[in-house]
């Protein structure tokens, strides 16, 4: 009887860190959401290319290939449509 009395208060215990540790991950998840995604900075406006956006005489030029359609074998009925871009390294 004595051993019931100790295993109750145990319990309880178990119970109020859970609870403690599930506001706890709510808490930061709550701050991450509100405080840091406020503070994400959205670019618009001219984007300015460099170098690196420019043609080169040495690098083999691609192209936009398509439109292809894919028919799932999984998913019968569906079908993705897509482009692709063929790189001239592979030509």
């Amino acid at each position: 009887m004595e051993e019931e009395r100790m295993k109750h208060p145990v319990r309880k215990r178990r119970s109020h860190i859970a609870m403690f540790m599930t506001f706890l991950v709510l808490g930061v998840v709550f701050y991450h959401v509100t405080i840091c995604a406020s503070e994400t900075e959205i670019l618009t406006g001219e984007f300015k290319l460099g170098l690196d956006s420019l043609v080169h005489k040495e690098v083999p030029q691609g192209h936009l290939a398509g439109p292809f359609e894919f028919h799932s074998d999984i998913f019968k009925g569906t079908v993705r449509r897509y482009k692709d871009i063929l790189s001239g390294w592979l030509q």
